[in-house]
């Protein structure tokens, strides 16, 4: 399987973000593989995860409301295991045979556990595109790893150990040499920064030696 360009996620990126605004979601930024990449990561990016503060409405009527704005652009589609009630949403890139994959993360859905304290001011502009700042990066990919390393599904397993693990050993030497201190960002909250202390125990319960001198460097 292909997957899209680097500068083709670029494109993608910016157009679903414009999308998003005009369909009356101002508050949007990028988190996951994409944001990943535009900090120095270098990674195939399969998806668009973006999250959305302060919706004014619900995951699957914001996936409707994109379609209806550009149907050339943007396509439904049942996934292979759907329960009838969630469509996965894609972003199909012009002039090219891929389309990508768009995940709405909405600060409304309690799973996705953004913090109440995040605000729009917090995006870091990366190629002119917003992302979410490191430390939640970090905290997202900690959250990921979290829930795929206890999945009862062996592919879910391998992704935190093949995929999750390096991503967060690759944030926590960026967040070092920008002097980012993840639980300093007392913004967050109280709740927020219990639960970013739980999930670096849970990862540095299990790769102690390797993450050790990591996670002090940066506080955690």
């Amino acid at each position: 399987m292909s997957y899209p360009s680097y500068d083709n996620c670029i494109f993608a990126s910016k157009n679903v973000l414009d999308a998003l605004e005009a369909v009356g979601e101002t508050q949007c930024c990028l988190v996951g593989g994409m944001a990943l990449r535009l900090n120095g990561i270098r990674r195939q990016v399969k998806d668009l995860d973006v999250v959305v503060l302060s919706p004014e409405t619900d995951t699957e009527a914001l996936k409707r409301a994109l379609v209806e704005y550009e149907p050339d652009r943007f396509q439904l589609q049942h996934p292979f295991d759907s329960d009838g009630t969630s469509m996965k949403l894609y972003y199909r890139i012009p002039r090219t045979a891929h389309r990508i994959r768009i995940d709405l993360l909405l600060s409304t859905n309690p799973e996705v556990e953004i913090p109440d304290g995040m605000h729009q001011n917090h995006f870091v502009y990366l190629n002119g595109l917003a992302t979410a700042p490191l430390y939640f990066l970090l905290y997202h990919k900690l959250l990921g790893w979290d829930r795929r390393i206890n999945s009862s599904q062996q592919w879910q397993r391998e992704k935190a150990t093949d995929v999750d693990y390096h991503d967060v050993l690759r944030l926590c030497d960026i967040l070092y040499r920008k002097g980012v201190k993840p639980l300093e960002k007392t913004h967050g909250g109280k709740t927020y920064l219990a639960l970013f202390r739980k999930r670096s125990d849970a990862f540095g319960g299990r790769y102690e030696q390797v993450v050790a001198r990591r996670f002090e460097k940066i506080g955690l």
